[in-house]
């Protein structure tokens, strides 16, 4: 399967669905620079991904349905998965005590 990154159309699609007007509130709504929200909408690839993590953070979506539009199939899957094993009753769930906490090391 070949995956196209297209940023732009992605900003695009999920400020109408957040109801963001502009760039400019996008930029100021999450803290990033009004020019670099113009590059990723304009189609260019990011020098600097640390832009893109904190854009999809915002927005809330997972930075891979940011640059290519669609959810990780690798992640589906294994999500698809969990969710069978514990509905199956063949899941355990273990808690282990790390650090017993006291009132002294509150």
């Amino acid at each position: 399967m070949t995956m196209k990154i297209c940023i732009g159309d992605n900003i695009t699609k999920i400020m109408k669905e957040k109801n963001i007007s502009s760039i400019k509130e996008l930029s100021a709504h999450c803290g990033i620079p009004l020019a670099t929200l113009h590059h990723l909408k304009n189609g260019r690839i990011p020098r600097n991904w640390t832009s893109v993590a904190k854009l999809a953070s915002c927005l809330e979506v997972s930075m891979f349905y940011l640059v290519f539009g669609q959810e990780d199939p690798i992640h589906i899957n294994f999500s698809e998965k969990l969710l069978e094993q514990v509905f199956s009753g063949d899941f355990q769930v273990q808690i282990n005590v790390v650090k017993k906490i006291t009132k002294e090391t509150k």
